[in-house]
C-alpha cells in the first residue's frame, strides 16, 4: 500500500491496501502515427495513490497515479474503514480525449496520471 494512504490513515489507527481496479475502454498502446483507440483493458491494476486529501472526517480521496507497479488512471474516494465509496475508473481519460487533451504518447505509460488531489468547499452563491 502506498505510504500516503498509510500516513493518512495513521490518524485512524490503522492502514489499508488501496486495492485494484479493472479498467476497460482505455488506450494502452502508443502508435505511430498517433491514434487514440479506447478499446483496451487492464485488469487488477493497482491504485497506488500519490496524493491524498481529506474530504470530511469520514471520507478521503486519493489520486491514483502510481510510481511503481500500478497507477489506475483514476481517483478514488474511501471511507475510514478503507471501503471504496467511488472510483472514477476511465472517466478522466475519456474526458481528456473528448476535449482534445489526451496525447497518445501517454497511452503506454499510465494515461491521465493524477499527480495530486485536493478539495474545497465553495460558499459563494455562484457555486450553489
Amino acid at each position: 500500500m502506498a505510504a500516503m494512504i498509510a500516513a493518512t490513515l495513521s490518524a485512524c489507527g490503522d492502514s489499508r491496501d488501496a486495492g485494484t481496479i479493472d479498467l476497460t475502454d482505455i488506450d494502452t498502446t502508443e502508435e505511430d502515427p498517433a491514434r487514440i483507440l479506447l478499446t483496451e483493458t487492464q485488469t487488477k491494476r493497482l491504485r497506488e495513490p500519490d496524493g491524498v486529501s481529506w474530504i470530511t472526517n469520514k471520507l478521503f480521496a486519493t489520486a491514483n497515479e502510481g510510481d511503481m507497479d500500478g497507477g489506475s488512471r483514476s481517483f478514488s474516494i474511501f471511507d475510514t474503514d478503507g471501503q471504496v465509496i467511488f472510483d472514477s475508473g476511465n472517466a478522466l481519460e475519456h474526458q481528456a480525449v473528448r476535449v482534445g487533451h489526451y496525447p497518445d504518447a501517454r497511452s503506454g505509460n499510465k494515461g491521465t496520471e493524477q499527480m495530486g488531489i485536493s478539495n474545497a468547499i465553495c460558499k459563494v452563491p455562484e457555486c450553489q
